[in-house]
């Protein structure tokens, strides 16, 4: 990740988890705030976004993973695909090079990955 990628990667993750029945009870107008400061707690301990982007254009966005290093292993915080690109392995490759045995973010693509839920790792300090 590159500081140019980072409005992308936060509006990305912000819009794409808002829909997952699995994100909380946060009221609507709490919501952006909530989750903004929660990436930056996980951007500041040390979790890492790696972007994939067309070999022809670097700035150009495929699909970003959130990932950081935890007793056991490694955790994926999110992953994100853009719609053009879902579908074609761009994603379990992001998992198998990046990721680790355990995600943090529930959404309905995770049922398709086999990690185990651990959210808690996401709310420590």
């Amino acid at each position: 990740m590159v500081p140019d990628d980072v409005p992308f990667i936060k509006d990305s993750w912000l819009k794409s988890f808002r829909d997952s029945p699995w994100a909380g009870c946060v009221s609507n107008n709490m919501y952006t705030e909530v989750y903004n400061d929660t990436v930056e707690q996980l951007w500041g301990r040390g979790a890492e976004v790696w972007v994939a982007c067309a070999a022809y254009d670097h700035a150009k966005i495929l699909g970003w993973i959130c990932v950081e290093a935890v007793p056991g292993g490694r955790a994926t915080h999110y992953l994100y695909i853009k719609d053009p690109y879902r579908r074609k392995g761009l994603a379990s490759s992001l998992l198998e090079k990046f990721g680790g045995r355990f995600y943090t973010f529930r959404t309905r693509s995770a049922q398709y990955f086999k990690l185990q839920h651990a959210p808690e790792i996401a709310r420590r300090k």
